[in-house]
């Protein structure tokens, strides 16, 4: 009775009508595979960007808007809250006296990931500050005048660094110091593109 069927698979063998259904079948699960792959992926490096872009105005809204370690903490977490909607966003904010840095993870579902074994994707981004001018209130007062027994000292230490300097450039650099130094004792800001 086997012997009755090999002509028949020979026959099938043979066969060349219907070879693209045949070869189609056999392919189109490796390209699937590879096209959800691609979707995986685009929607991880999309995650990545939405939340280094969202750390990234954090970290500028925080320390514009300055304050104590807490309430720069708390703009960071707002900012990112307002900004991303997944609600299991976990954020590290440190501030330094002149630094500041933000990281911020959470973990995205994937879907032909999740096949191999991968359910989710971690999604982390971070950013780091530094600044000229204290970030925070380093435990002294900060104060924006300075007394005149501060000046008096910088101004001695300044005559002593520019002793050696032609006359006309010392009295140009001294006449700026002392504005400067009016400016600041006053406590308004001072610029050195003045």
């Amino acid at each position: 009775m086997v012997l009755r069927h090999i002509p028949l698979a020979r026959k099938f063998r043979d066969d060349r009508r219907g070879n693209f259904a045949t070869v189609f079948a056999v392919a189109i699960l490796p390209v699937l595979a590879i096209a959800g792959l691609g979707l995986d992926y685009a929607r991880i490096s999309a995650a990545e960007e939405r939340l280094q872009a969202s750390v990234d105005g954090a970290i500028l809204a925080a320390a514009a808007s300055g304050g104590t370690v807490a309430s720069m903490q708390h703009a960071v977490n707002d900012f990112i809250a307002a900004n991303l909607p997944e609600p299991d966003i976990s954020v590290k904010t440190v501030v330094d006296t002149y630094k500041m840095t933000v990281e911020a993870s959470y973990h995205l579902p994937t879907s032909v990931l999740a096949a191999t074994g991968i359910p989710e994707a971690e999604i982390v981004a971070s950013a780091q500050l530094t600044s000229k001018t204290p970030l925070r209130d380093s435990g002294g007062r900060l104060n924006d005048r300075i007394t005149a027994k501060e000046i008096r000292a910088a101004r001695r230490k300044f005559e002593r660094a520019i002793a050696k300097l032609p006359r006309k450039y010392r009295d140009r650099m001294l006449e700026k110091f002392d504005r400067m130094a009016k400016s600041t004792s006053a406590g308004k800001p001072y610029y050195l593109s003045e």
